[in-house]
């Protein structure tokens, strides 16, 4: 089975010093060579952006596809534990995604150094940010598990739900450094131009899983009924199973691009440099999510349906983003190879392109979105009370409206953070969520004592807010200029 994918273009051959090899996991003899063929500009970034994006359509899905299939188990056991889980993996996640976007700054870097033909400082870079999320998972682990319960207590989560939320939280925690690993490699493969291998084992790691949480969920084949328990038991194994997967491809070096670990020392000028452009990305998403959990504790306050119409809501949220995470993670490898390559006329390009192919995929699932929501609902949560069918249907119209404008962040978003110009967004996107989303929602609640509904309308006002500014930024052209 070919677990590389296609190199960049025409394959080159590359001879480590002596010795090298010994520091390494993977392969001696590399395939990349990322060049533009002159004159045929826009059909080669339409070309590479579809074979950028496309896997992580696929693999985002199957991801999702393994957190909707979670929620629907819970929702046959009941309201509480449903809202129980969606809860804990939104917070797990929202750690996860702090500490993975560190990783952007490893993407922009390497994805600089495959642009100019030095993939010998793409291995180095790629080793070292592996090894930096490692240690930074093991520590977050240990707070998380120590401090889970006080989590939900600050959210005003009701009651019912509070026990089996942080319980399950605890369990995930452990498998931790287990998932950032697999977040850092994936990372790592997706800027050296290789978006396959991700998402074939993300495609195994889901189906794992799913059958996994299937068993002891429900007590299958004599395991005992775990619930919640066994959910949380059943994501812990299956990240085991990702960084065994990604294990073996380096082991028998399928990979595109050898990793080093320099000997397992840390070379602080690289880890300066991931920070330098992983830390506002690291700062914004943290924030993103911190903010995303205080509008959570703010719809807690409505009661347990709203918080569970809320949760179903956002499960079918993030299939509707696939195209944008797509051409997101399109623009951050292609931006920053094109700067790499000294080529910034053709990375405003791929902003162009991948603009474009975010924004009509992107409308086109809003508008059947907004359709079919009532069905969709029906059919894939059929024990949810007629409150909170009414209520979820309602927020995936809102959603359905919103989904251009998010096609459009995405992309730009992903644009200046692979030029290394990730201030801007975190700025921008940090006060379109504080101000407009939570700000809007606090005011709703407590000044107007307005109906939960009208909270769902908030990410509207949001996102247009983040795609005008976040353009600003691109039309200034200044992410051009920046030296990584």
């Amino acid at each position: 089975m070919d677990l590389v994918g296609s190199p960049i273009k025409s394959p080159e051959t590359l001879t480590w010093p002596a010795g090298l090899e010994n520091k390494m996991m993977g392969p001696v003899h590399t395939d990349y060579n990322f060049s533009i063929p002159e004159g045929k500009e826009t059909r080669f970034i339409w070309s590479e952006s579809w074979r950028l994006a496309w896997p992580v359509f696929i693999g985002g899905g199957v991801s999702q596809s393994m957190i909707l299939i979670s929620r629907m188990m819970m929702g046959r056991i009941g309201e509480s534990s449903l809202a129980a889980l969606g809860m804990g993996q939104m917070i797990f996640f929202a750690i996860v995604m702090g500490l993975s976007s560190v990783s952007v700054g490893m993407v922009a870097l390497m994805a600089r150094e495959v642009g100019a033909g030095n993939p010998k400082e793409a291995s180095r870079i790629f080793g070292q940010g592996v090894y930096f999320g490692a240690i930074l998972s093991v520590a977050l682990a240990v707070l998380g598990i120590l401090f889970s319960k006080k989590i939900f207590l600050a959210l005003h989560t009701p009651q019912d739900v509070i026990d089996q939320a942080s319980k399950f939280m605890q369990i995930l925690f452990l498998g931790l450094p287990l998932a950032s690993l697999s977040f850092f490699v994936g990372a790592g493969l997706r800027g050296a131009g290789d978006t396959r291998t991700p998402m074939i084992i993300q495609v195994v790691n889901t189906v794992f899983n799913i059958v996994i949480q299937w068993i002891l969920v429900f007590g299958k084949f004599g395991f005992p009924k775990m619930g919640i328990t066994g959910a949380g038991l059943a994501m812990v194994l299956a990240f085991a199973m990702a960084m065994v997967c990604f294990i073996l491809m380096f082991v028998f070096r399928m990979n595109i691009i050898p990793i080093n670990f320099s000997g397992l020392r840390m070379d602080w000028e690289i880890i300066k440099r991931l920070i330098k452009i992983g830390g506002p990305t690291a700062v914004e998403w943290e924030l993103i999510q911190l903010g995303l959990i205080a509008f959570i504790g703010i719809v807690n306050r409505y009661g347990t349906e709203p918080g569970a119409a809320y949760i179903i809501g956002i499960s079918f949220l993030t299939f509707t983003q696939l195209p944008a995470m797509g051409f997101n993670a399109s623009a951050t490898t292609l931006v920053g190879m094109c700067l790499g390559a000294k080529r910034p006329d053709v990375a405003e390009e791929a902003v162009r392109v991948n603009l474009r192919a975010a924004t009509i995929l992107m409308t086109l699932i809003g508008v059947a979105l907004f359709f079919f929501a009532r069905p969709l609902v029906i059919l894939l949560f059929p024990d949810s009370s007629e409150l909170t069918v009414e209520l979820t249907v309602f927020y995936l119209q809102t959603v359905a409206v919103a989904q251009p404008f998010m096609g459009i962040c995405f992309v730009q978003a992903g644009a200046l953070r692979g030029a290394g110009y990730s201030v801007s967004p975190m700025l921008v996107q940090t006060f379109g969520m504080y101000f407009f989303r939570i700000g809007l929602a606090v005011l709703l609640w407590k000044a107007l004592n307005a109906p939960v509904e009208w909270l769902w309308a908030t990410q509207i006002p949001d996102f247009i807010f983040r795609s005008i500014m976040m353009g600003l930024s691109i039309r200034r052209g200044r992410w051009k200029q920046i030296k990584v």
